[in-house]
């Protein structure tokens, strides 16, 4: 550890102390640690003697009266804190990144197949609900052996099932995408 962690970590664990307050136990520490370097002693031996700097910040905290302010602190919800190891915050955050991609990978394999062949599903709905509604129009026009009020009503029952053969592969479609997308956030969600 160096100086400036040392005093780093002394800081950030006494930031609930007033601003003056912080100063003025940073000088202090930071001067008695220059005094022992000009004496020759080395600075891991310094270190050491003074000790852990939450230590130090602990003992500071209680005999100037913030313990019950260190207890609520402790109390809430965890927060970012400053005195936290940035390669660790850091480490976390790729950690997520790769477990994300690692997610969607698994996704991409087990639900591909599944997207895959509803979406053929709804296509094939989709494109039967035309034909069907196209090949109505080909009763009406080319089968003059029957009379033309059945070849009417023919017409219409096949228009109609081919429309909403077609509403329904359209609906199908717009709650995938739907659904797909609430499931996309849920993985996101798990991650953060």
């Amino acid at each position: 550890m160096t100086k400036g962690e040392f005093l780093y970590n002394l800081r950030s664990n006494l930031a609930i102390l007033p601003k003056e307050e912080i100063e003025n136990i940073i000088e202090d520490y930071s001067m008695h640690i220059n005094e022992l370097l000009d004496e020759g002693e080395s600075l891991e031996k310094i270190l050491n003697k003074l000790g852990d700097p939450k230590e130090i910040a602990k003992q500071y905290i209680e005999e100037l009266g913030y313990e019950d302010k260190l207890k609520e602190e402790k109390n809430t919800e965890p927060q970012y804190r400053v005195n936290e190891n940035n390669y660790e915050v850091k480490k976390a955050k790729n950690g997520n990144i790769a477990l994300f991609i690692f997610m969607q990978i698994v996704n991409f394999l087990f639900l591909a197949w599944l997207v895959f062949g509803i979406g053929v599903a709804v296509f094939s709905v989709g494109v039967s609900g035309v034909a069907v509604a196209g090949s109505s129009l080909a009763i009406l026009f080319f089968n003059t052996s029957v009379n033309i009020g059945i070849r009417l009503l023919k017409t219409f029952v096949m228009a109609g099932v081919g429309i909403l053969l077609f509403n329904a592969a359209f609906a199908i479609a717009i709650g995938m995408i739907k659904l797909m997308i609430k499931y996309v956030k849920w993985n996101i969600s798990l991650i953060s």
